[in-house]
């Protein structure tokens, strides 16, 4: 399950991507020399606005599951560090334990 949404993820980001870079190279065919790159002025195309709002979604997007993955991965990580410290409470618990009744018997 997890890995598909990893796959997803992935496949959306690359399919962006691809469709962000041939809309670049059709805007650079189109530059108007009296309009500078992210001037907004009747008559000026805003393909580069909108690009960089999409450049900065996607890069959210991907700060968000990044951040969700590494968190996630935390919760595991502290939960096996717990067990392993109870079960050596355990262990130790059990060495007194047993020592004790061999010194008494």
């Amino acid at each position: 399950m997890n890995f598909k949404i990893v796959f997803l993820g992935i496949s959306v980001s690359i399919l962006f991507t691809y469709l962000h870079l041939i809309d670049q190279a059709w805007a650079l065919g189109s530059v108007d020399n009296n309009c500078p790159i992210f001037s907004i002025k009747v008559g000026c195309d805003l393909s580069s606005w909108i690009h960089l709002i999409m450049d900065a979604l996607i890069g959210a997007f991907l700060a968000f599951f990044f951040y969700y993955l590494a968190h996630k991965q935390n919760m595991k990580l502290k939960m096996i560090i717990e067990e392993h410290d109870t079960m050596k409470k355990r262990r130790r618990e059990f060495a007194i334990q047993l020592l004790k009744n061999h010194l008494t018997h």
